[in-house]
This record gives C-alpha cells, structure tokens and sequence, in this order.
C-alpha cells in the first residue's frame, strides 16, 4: 500500500506494510508499513517449509506482475493463496486445509512496523494529505490497516483492484492522481519495494525508497528515489522544506 502527500496541495503514497508490498503499500502489500516476515504467518510458514516463507512472499509478487502482463485478472486476495500453495509443493509438503487458512488469516493481520504509527502522525501533523494505496482488494487492505492502527490517520484507500490490474503498470498511478485529485509532480509514492518506486518514477510521479535493510540494493536501471529513507519517521523531516506552504522554504 501506498499513499502520503506533502502538504494539502501535494499527495504521497506510501506502502504501509511490506506488501507492496507499507507490500499492498501504507506502502503493497505491502511494503513499508507492514512487517511480513515477522509476523505469525511467516514464522509459521517457515516453521512448515523449512525457509519456504521468503519464497512465498516472492510468489506473491511475480503472481501479480504475471496476471498484469497476460491481462488475466484474479483479485491480490487469491494471489497469497496460490503463492502458499506453490511454497508448499515446493518443499514437497501438503498443508491441511486448516493450517491453511489460518496462515492466511494470520497474513491478513501482519503487524506494523515499529516506526509506522509515529511517522504516519507525523505526517498528519506536517499537514499532508495520506492515502492507502495498493494491489490488494480495498476491504482486506482496510481490514489489514484497522488491525495495525493506521486506517484512522488516512485520508482514504486507493485500491487498483477497481482497475483489475497491479502495479507497476501506469495506469495505477494515473488513477491514484486521479482519485487524489492530486497532479503527478505533487504525489509521492512511499515504498519500501524498488519496483513500486521505479513505477511510480516512470508514470512521472515523485517517489521515495524506503531502505528497511543497510543490505538492500535498489535495482540499477539508471533511475533513483527522490529521497531515500530508512523510516516513515524520517520522511515527515525530509519532506518538510519542500512544503510550499512551509515560511523556511521561502
């Protein structure tokens, strides 16, 4: 998920969770708010696959870029499903239908990041306008941000789940300008997902990259952040003098 702005006259998306990626992505599902590979879930699956975790959450995500590319729609709420399935057949294990569906249960309530809810009220103290936006399903990423605590310090959800694609194709984040009423130039995607930035860079947005591991590596395509961060709670500082309502920025 993903969605923040600088001030009320500029939007920015952020990935709340790691999605897409704060990883559905407030950064997809998402990303850079939540914390998928610490949460039960996770654990869990990686107590069943003996390590399967990493590669499910990477299913996820290529499930997603392929359905976009063959134009195959199936809703982000079916991609976690087939991605356990295929982790498990990977390490030649059978879940039982219910250690099934309470992982994914437990996924549907990852646990936020440490830094999330204080960088969000940061934000919102800075006077910027906060959306959710992300590849999940709008009532499971509502869901997903009213257990973390986030959902009552945003603006609103922005799912691109009504457009039956996934990020990073353009049209996403036309629509997130869109439904923001927002131009391009003054919406931030916040994402802690490489491809999620060089998407939104793309589309001609502005975005920042949340580096939540000194070992991450952004992908060398001759594109960088405009603004690369560790936390959300960063973000509100970084942002602060380019806010046009703000009297040191003249």
């Amino acid at each position: 998920m993903e969605c923040v702005t600088p001030s009320r006259e500029r939007q920015i998306a952020i990935g709340p969770f790691k999605e897409e990626t704060f990883h559905h992505g407030l950064c997809d599902r998402i990303g850079c708010l939540r914390h998928p590979h610490r949460s039960p879930t996770d654990r869990r699956v990686a107590d069943l696959l003996g390590g399967g975790a990493i590669e499910f959450r990477e299913e996820q995500l290529e499930y997603s870029f392929r359905r976009a590319l063959m134009r195959d729609y199936q809703s982000f709420d079916i991609c976690p499903e087939q991605a356990l399935q295929y982790a498990a057949l990977s390490f030649g294990l059978k879940l039982a239908p219910s250690d099934k569906s309470r992982l994914l249960e437990q996924y549907r309530t990852l646990p936020p990041y440490e830094d999330t809810v204080a960088g969000v009220q940061a934000l919102r103290r800075s006077s910027h306008t906060l959306f959710a936006f992300s590849n999940g399903v709008e009532a499971t990423v509502r869901h997903l941000l009213e257990s973390a605590g986030v959902l009552p310090l945003l603006d609103g959800v922005v799912s691109v789940d009504d457009l039956r694609t996934f990020k990073p194709n353009p049209t996403v984040y036309d629509y997130l300008t869109t439904r923001s009423q927002q131009t391009k130039t003054r919406t931030w995607v916040v994402s802690a997902n490489p491809f999620d930035v060089l998407g939104a860079k793309a589309a001609g947005l502005r975005a920042a990259w949340v580096k939540r591991r000194d070992d991450a590596v952004f992908d060398p395509w001759g594109v960088a952040p405009d603004l690369v961060i560790a936390t959300l709670g960063e973000l509100a500082d970084t942002l602060e003098p380019l806010n046009p309502k703000n009297p040191a920025s003249g």
